[in-house]
Order: C-alpha cells, then sequence, then structure tokens
C-alpha cells in the first residue's frame, strides 16, 4: 500500500521540490513559493528520485534509443537514425535535465530536510553519486563542485569528479548505521540500510576501476581494501541494486516502449555471438522472429538506412526477450557480476592475491542465474567463451555479454 503512495506523490513533489533549488543569493527570493512545502518528507522524495532514476537509466534517451544500440546489444529495424549515430545534442536533453533538474535536486532537498536524519543523508549522497557517476560517464567534464551554488557552475573534469565521489561515498557509508533511526519511501532496498553501505562500497570499487588506467596505486590501494573486507560490497543476486516498476503507468519502460511501438530488434552481433558461445540465455535475451517459417534465433544489422533495415524483414529478425518487456521488469543499477567481474580483472591486473579463472567463472554464473537456473547449461558456454589463463580480452567480452544497460557504452573504454 504504502509503495502505491509513493507512485501517487511522485507528480506532487516535483512541483514541490522546484520551489526548493535557488540559482544563487540574489534569485533565492524570486524561486521561493510562498505556497509551496519548504521541507517536503524524505521519504516521497527518495522515492521519486528512484522511481525518476530507473525511468532515466531504462529509458529512450539514455538506453535502448541510444547506448543499448551503440555497444549492439539491441538494433533500430526502422527510424533508424539513433542506431547510425545521427543525433545532436538536443537528442540527450531529457538524460541531462532529469540528471540535474529532478534527480540532484530532490537528493539535495534530502540531505538539508530539517526532518531527515543521517540514514536519508547516507542513502541521498549515495544515490546522488550514482547519478553523478551516470553523468560524468555519459558527458565527460560536468558541473559538480559548485553545482547548485551559481547560475553558471564550473565543468570539472571526469577526473575531479571521480575523486570527488570517491570521497563521497565513504562520508555515505559513515552516515550510514544500521542501528540508526529507520528511513521510508527505499523501492529498491525495502530500507534495508546494510544494502545501501553494500551499495556506496561497490560504488567505489566501479569508480576505483574507472581510475585505474590515470591513477593505478589510487585503484590498486582501494581495490585491494574492499578485496580484503568483502563482505562490504554486494555479495550475491539478493543484493543487486534494482528497480522493480509495477503497472501502467509505473512500468518498465521497454514493455511501454513496445506496448505502442516496435522499432527494436535484438542486433545480430550480439545473436551471432551468443550462437557462437552455445550461451543459454539467447532464449531470454531474444525471441524467435515472428514469421514461423524462421525457426532460429536471427538478430538486425546495426547502422542500416531505414529502407535497408526494413528489408531484411519486419517480421524475421528476433524482438527483445519477454522477460525484459514485462510491465515489472526491473531496471538493474549494479549487479553481483559486475563485483566478481571487477576483482576478476584486479586478479588479472596483480592488485589482489586471487585466483582470476574462479572469479570469472562465478561473475558468469552470476550474471546468468537471474534469467536461467540451469547450471548445467553454463559449463558449455564457459569452455566456449573463456580460455585459459583468462584475460582482460576475455573479461571485456564476456561483461558485454553480461550486462544489459548504458554503463555498457563506457565500461570498454576502462578495460582497453
Amino acid at each position: 500500500m504504502k509503495r502505491r503512495i509513493y507512485f501517487l506523490y511522485i507528480i506532487w513533489v516535483q512541483v514541490v521540490t522546484i520551489s526548493l533549488w535557488s540559482c544563487d543569493d540574489e534569485l533565492a527570493d524570486i524561486n521561493r513559493n510562498p505556497n509551496a512545502t519548504e521541507n517536503p518528507q524524505p521519504a516521497y522524495l527518495l522515492a521519486a528520485a528512484q522511481y525518476h532514476a530507473a525511468n532515466l537509466y531504462w529509458g529512450s534517451s539514455t538506453n535502448y534509443n541510444s547506448t543499448l544500440l551503440w555497444v549492439q546489444h539491441w538494433a533500430k529495424i526502422q527510424y533508424t537514425e539513433p542506431d547510425c549515430y545521427n543525433v545532436d545534442n538536443g537528442s540527450f536533453t531529457t538524460t541531462w535535465d532529469t540528471g540535474y533538474a529532478t534527480l540532484i535536486t530532490d537528493l539535495n532537498a534530502i540531505i538539508s530536510s530539517e526532518f531527515g536524519n543521517d540514514n536519508y543523508r547516507g542513502i541521498a549522497t549515495v544515490w546522488r553519486s550514482w547519478v553523478y557517476l551516470l553523468l560524468t560517464n555519459l558527458y565527460g567534464d560536468i558541473p559538480y563542485t559548485e553545482y547548485a551554488q551559481s547560475v553558471t557552475p564550473a565543468y570539472d573534469s571526469q577526473e575531479t569528479v571521480l575523486r570527488g565521489l570517491l570521497e563521497e561515498l565513504v562520508t555515505a557509508d559513515q552516515l550510514l548505521s544500521t542501528t540508526g533511526e529507520a528511513v521510508e519511501g527505499d523501492l529498491i532496498y525495502g530500507n534495508d540500510i546494510a544494502r545501501w553501505k553494500q551499495l556506496a562500497q561497490s560504488l567505489r570499487l566501479r569508480i576505483a576501476l574507472e581510475l585505474a588506467d590515470r591513477d593505478e596505486d589510487t585503484a590498486r590501494r582501494v581495490i585491494a581494501s574492499l578485496w580484503n573486507s568483502r563482505n562490504s560490497v554486494i555479495d550475491s543476486n539478493d543484493a543487486i541494486a534494482r528497480f522493480v516498476f509495477t503497472s501502467s503507468p509505473q512500468w518498465n519502460p521497454w514493455a511501454s516502449a513496445f506496448n505502442s511501438r516496435d522499432d527494436q530488434r535484438v542486433s545480430k552481433t550480439l545473436i551471432d555471438r551468443l550462437n557462437e558461445w552455445n550461451d543459454p540465455r539467447i532464449g531470454v535475451l531474444a525471441q524467435l522472429p515472428q514469421d514461423e517459417s524462421v525457426t532460429n534465433y536471427v538478430g538486425a544489422a546495426n547502422s542500416l538506412s531505414a529502407d535497408a533495415a526494413n528489408n531484411q524483414g519486419f517480421y524475421k529478425v528476433s524482438r527483445p526477450g519477454t522477460y525484459f518487456l514485462k510491465d515489472s521488469s526491473p531496471a538493474v543499477f549494479y549487479t553481483y557480476a559486475e563485483v566478481l567481474f571487477i576483482f576478476a580483472e584486479s586478479a588479472v591486473r596483480g592488485w589482489i592475491t586471487a585466483d582470476a579463472e574462479t572469479l570469472y567463472r562465478e561473475a558468469v554464473i552470476a550474471s546468468i542465474e537471474p534469467v536461467w537456473h540451469n547450471r548445467h547449461s553454463y559449463h558449455r558456454f564457459l569452455f566456449a567463451a573463456g580460455g585459459r589463463p583468462v584475460r582482460r580480452r576475455t573479461l571485456v567480452r564476456i561483461y558485454w555479454l553480461a550486462e544489459v544497460d548504458s554503463l555498457l557504452w563506457t565500461r570498454p573504454r576502462c578495460l582497453h
């Protein structure tokens, strides 16, 4: 019942929180709405920030009409402009505006709310760090240190943002206490503070690897410390960070898109690799073509003109799997598999003392288990896709198969 109330409250919260933000001291009085609540309840702000983040991360401008095409998981069968990189800055204003004007604004309001407590502030800091990390990975230099303090905040380098987030997440972890005051409105972890502490440290793990080619000493230090306290990071598929949608209108953006349109198909690149490696997930990631005369999974080629894409046969290529098109299918922000892949690469690089092949196998299994529960199918796939000894190149290829989100567009650049 509370979850439903939070959803109904989300639209109202957006109107309220706009009144909280002012560009600078001179505009403060002008921006203040005397009819608006000065201190909205943190629970509703938190629910709103999580819901809108899920819609952003799994939505058109950040996912299925951009990065999911460019990493060649999906392809366009019609209206192929974004699949051909025919985009401009206007194509991504939703990502930028939602990230700053909605998500970070809501989270800043939680942090400063007089109705909050340290656990609310800790959760808001972790989630704001996730938003900033998404924005800097997509855009590079972004407003960070001066954001919400000036009409024209300076753009910080990505390195500055990443280093700042490493420190912010330490602060967030210190604020979060399993014996502290309770919170409400958490639609990701159900108000479980221990899980938020794990997400804070897992984000530090991700950031450390992103910094590795610029500052290997910092990466080694952070990752080795987290390896030595592995229970402090996401440690099972039960602990992954995800937002579970409900039904229309709070449904999965992919389900919403396919309810009214039918523009995407699974990429030929992905289908060919799944077949090559005997990957048991092919029946989950794709559907058989609607044309019953086609009895195998068939991918659509990327970067084609509209005519060339149509000529592949609208019903002769595979749509995305039904698992992902259900109304309630989750938006996944951070997986247990990613943690294991990062530790596997760290072992390959010599930063931690661990067996890279064992970690690699555990990562593959962790990536398959949530959608495919037949353990006997793993071994054939591991043999076809792997190789001994495990190398970074192997990890890059398998990570590409394991994650279905916009992070993939930036991840290979950290693993070249």
